[in-house]
């Protein structure tokens, strides 16, 4: 994600009108969940100073280096008691986290993954009853990604290697090998994972021209301008999206084009961009 990220760590990027971590904690908040511990690593301080003044009931660590997608679970080991919720930050969904804990509970597996359908990247194989049996570097089309989202029982906390970094596939697979159930709940949704600019593009634009409504988040104009900014161009085109503190003159064009806060165009016609005073990112439309 850079040059983007430079500036801004991802989680508080907006999108549209919203940020990705208030996403996120609102849809946990809004599942029941009552206590949310947060893993932090890149910007930590900037983060964790916007998370002081916007949310309660969070319990921040931060890592003085990566210790991978399972690594991070031992920071919160003393933290979590029962079930709890594993979910990325850079994942936007719009999946019912409240159905997925139900069924959760009532199987009371040792984990239950959210699954998704993901050409060239589908790794889990599961049964007609939804147990996990195979991880494998390559599956087929009975096969799934993960979605970044799942439910875990406290077990999971005796099959983390005792060393410092390791993904939470070594995890699973420790579970599997010893006989624990771990289900996989396959689902069709709207999922994004921000982890480039080219996703990070289309997300405005689905919201804002194919009218995907994300959350509650749905947008009945193209064009999204923050009541902060002062825009006077009329040329604008297909989907626009302005963030705060913008100064656009009525020399500037904007065509399906992300426009960052605290940003200033005075000329200049802009397609298919993210756009910034620091960089202009070109997009691939196709």
């Amino acid at each position: 994600m850079r040059p983007i990220t430079e500036r801004i760590p991802k989680p508080l990027l907006l999108i549209v009108d919203f940020r990705m971590i208030d996403y996120n904690i609102a849809r946990l908040f809004d599942a029941g969940v009552k206590q949310i511990g947060i893993n932090l690593f890149h910007k930590a301080g900037t983060i964790e100073e916007y998370l002081k003044k916007s949310s309660k009931n969070l319990h921040i660590i931060t890592e003085p280096t990566l210790k991978g997608t399972g690594g991070a679970l031992v920071n919160f080991k003393d933290f979590m008691g029962g079930d709890f919720i594993y979910s990325s930050c850079d994942v936007l969904t719009d999946i019912d986290l409240a159905e997925v804990v139900e069924f959760h509970q009532t199987r009371k597996p040792a984990a239950t993954l959210v699954l998704r359908n993901n050409e060239g990247a589908n790794i889990i194989g599961i049964d007609d009853e939804y147990r996990i049996k195979k991880i494998i570097d390559n599956g087929n089309d009975t096969f799934y990604d993960f979605a970044g989202i799942a439910v875990f029982s406290e077990r999971v906390f005796s099959y983390l290697p005792k060393k410092e970094t390791f993904s939470i596939v070594e995890v699973w697979t420790r579970m599997l090998e010893n006989g624990e159930q771990l289900l996989g709940l396959p689902k069709k949704m709207s999922w994004y994972n921000i982890n480039s600019p080219e996703t990070y593009w289309k997300i405005h634009y689905d919201l804002l021209i194919n009218k995907v409504v994300l959350g509650g988040h749905g947008f009945d104009s193209s064009f999204y301008i923050d009541p902060t900014s002062q825009v006077a161009t009329t040329a604008l085109d297909g989907f626009v999206s302005i963030g705060p503190n913008c100064t656009i003159s009525d020399q500037v064009s904007l065509t399906n084009t992300v426009v960052f806060g605290n940003t200033t165009i005075q000329d200049g016609k802009y397609s298919n961009c993210l756009l910034s005073d620091m960089f202009c990112i070109e997009i691939n439309h196709e």
